[in-house]
């Protein structure tokens, strides 16, 4: 993990479908805090749906994952926002809502955003 220039992770799947950002708010994503201070320091490739189920994602709740991974890595400028992990195996949902929510929330530049 010395050299990695980035790591792809869709954590849909394994968080709670409750809205917020705070540690509690998503535990489905506490792995991410083991990425943030690599030497590297990485970009996160943020995999926001669940490719494993039939739920669509409502844009508060993608909203919530991106300022939370915003957060951890210490604001957006080292987050990919991506549909998913890369692993996809159903069809592909882009989410624009989404994405405003996102850049209007942290009050940033945008992330990479990647549809």
């Amino acid at each position: 993990m010395i050299g990695c220039a980035q790591f792809a992770v869709c954590l849909a799947n394994d968080d709670s479908r409750e809205l917020g950002i705070s540690d509690n708010a998503r535990p489905g994503h506490q792995i991410i805090h083991a990425y943030c201070d690599l030497p590297a320091e990485p970009t996160l490739g943020l995999g926001v749906l669940d490719v494993h189920t039939d739920f669509v994602e409502p844009p508060e709740l993608v909203q919530a994952w991106i300022l939370y991974a915003a957060n951890v890595f210490g604001g957006p400028e080292r987050l990919q926002i991506m549909p998913d992990c890369g692993l996809r195996t159903g069809s592909w949902r882009p989410l624009p809502q989404a994405h405003q929510h996102g850049r209007r929330g942290y009050g940033s530049p945008a992330p990479h955003w990647s549809l």
